[in-house]
């Protein structure tokens, strides 16, 4: 296997300080001095947007290159914040993936530290052949001679384990609170690698309320185009002419009312992220066009007949069965292969367990207080029993719509009749109290016997009376 070497320059000590000359004792120089073996060549990366314009670091590839007469590779790793780990972390791991076919040796001492936690974390968790060292000055040796030092990693499940951060429970809320599920864990645990790989496609489905939009943004913010663009669309929203100027763009004078030509969504989004919502339900028009989009990457305004290429990651979301459309002739079933690289489903809130449901509670409502600056409002524990008891068929966006809608009612104490009818008087399928969930099974059994009691006594083990009692007939 091949090998390689990476580091990040580093500004400070590569260069003498205050001259800003290359310190040919410098890191990267001692590097090249005493430990370059056969590696095809050494990446150094620098956290600006580009390598031109970096007058430091053109000055050190171009040192190293006429000391040492090594084969060098330039990249500029455009980070925003030197010691934001997702960032960091987001952007190398894509670097490292893409190297793969290399043994990779990774020279930690340049960089901050905020970075060299980036090395540990993709050197024990990517699963592919790097190497870590670091080198002791010659100062700190006995021999007086550099010293290069390999670092060892044990992995424990420990440190793997994982917390799950979410941005809120409504798309809306720009906050980092970390909210631990154990019901979607394995979601967020997923997102987490599919989001280092940011041309990865990604299909995510649930009913409607159960937080998409949500998912699509945490992958957005926790790859390498966070920083960049991210913006959704609901498709059913839209007519075709409508979702196809508004997704590709349109001339001048193209269709009535197109005054000047205006660029698309995609055009606009160029480096990052656009979340398709309800994409189940777009024509087979709009599913050709896209379909053209995610072949090629290029785009064709409305009116127009010049394509313009654009690298925009797709995130689609639908709350329908997608391949039970492609087996009816509803859905491509080659635009659905297209969409769904890696497919996401998230639960319904009746999935949840009762701890995750009331703790998604107990989050809304302390934003909801915020929101309408209602602290010191009491809410009893009978009060609360009964929200919980209903099944939220709207799920989380009808928990949080609920919640609002009582803090915005109540004085200084919720009372019972702040809740909302269906709260309080549920459906029978909405309500999960035990008389309520035996009563259905009891009329489900009741349809399934063709509505003979004798039979639906039989299939429930109990007496004949005791069903009429429970259906009510005389």
């Amino acid at each position: 296997m091949s090998k390689i070497l990476i580091s990040w320059m580093a500004y400070e000590n590569d260069f003498i300080k205050g001259k800003g000359i290359v310190n040919a004792d410098g890191p990267n120089s001692t590097v090249h001095k005493y430990f370059f073996r056969d590696y095809d060549y050494h990446l150094i990366l620098t956290s600006s947007r580009d390598t031109n314009d970096d007058t430091k670091y053109q000055h050190l590839v171009t040192y190293l290159r006429n000391t040492f007469n090594h084969s060098i590779c330039e990249m500029a790793m455009c980070i925003n914040d030197v010691i934001d780990l997702s960032e960091i972390s987001a952007k190398v791991n894509t670097l490292l993936l893409s190297n793969k076919q290399y043994e990779i040796d990774i020279f930690i001492s340049p960089g901050t530290p905020t970075m060299q936690v980036a090395w540990y974390l993709a050197h024990q968790s990517l699963g592919i052949k790097t190497n870590l060292f670091q080198l002791r000055r010659m100062e700190h040796t006995k021999n007086k001679l550099p010293e290069q030092l390999f670092v060892v990693l044990e992995k424990s499940s420990y440190t793997a384990a994982v917390i799950i951060k979410q941005y809120g429970l409504d798309s809306g809320h720009k906050d980092t609170d970390t909210i631990i599920l154990g019901s979607l864990k394995d979601v967020y645990v997923k997102a987490d690698k599919v989001a280092r790989h940011d041309h990865i496609r990604v299909l995510i489905t649930g009913e409607t309320g159960t937080g998409k939009e949500i998912l699509a943004h945490y992958i957005h913010e926790h790859s390498p185009r966070k920083g960049k663009p991210f913006e959704a669309i609901n498709c059913s929203a839209l007519g075709d002419q409508l979702l196809e100027s508004r997704l590709f763009g349109y001339e001048k004078g193209a269709f009535t009312g197109a005054d000047k030509t205006t660029l698309g969504l995609f055009h606009e989004l160029d480096g990052g992220t656009a979340f398709l919502d309800e994409i189940g339900d777009i024509s087979p028009y709009m599913q050709q066009l896209l379909l053209r989009f995610l072949q090629s990457g290029e785009i064709l305004k409305v009116g127009s007949r010049k394509t313009d290429k654009v690298d925009v990651r797709i995130i689609a979301a639908t709350n329908k069965n997608v391949l039970e459309l492609v087996t009816q002739n509803k859905f491509r079933e080659d635009l659905y292969y297209r969409l769904a690289v890696s497919e996401f489903n998230l639960p319904s809130l009746k999935e949840y367990s009762s701890k995750d449901k009331e703790q998604i509670f107990n989050y809304l409502w302390k934003k909801s207080i915020e929101k309408f600056n209602s602290k010191g409002l009491l809410c009893s524990n009978n009060i609360r029993k009964q929200i919980l008891e209903y099944t939220f068929p709207g799920n989380i966006r009808e928990m949080e719509n609920i919640i609002d809608g009582i803090i915005a009612e109540s004085d200084d104490e919720v009372k019972i009749e702040h809740l909302p009818k269906r709260v309080l008087k549920p459906k029978l399928e909405h309500s999960l109290k035990l008389k309520d969930v035996e009563n259905r099974h009891i009329h489900m059994v009741y349809e399934m016997c063709n509505k003979n009691v004798t039979r639906t006594s039989k299939v429930l083990g109990i007496s004949y009376n005791n069903v009429k009692a429970k259906l009510n007939i005389n």
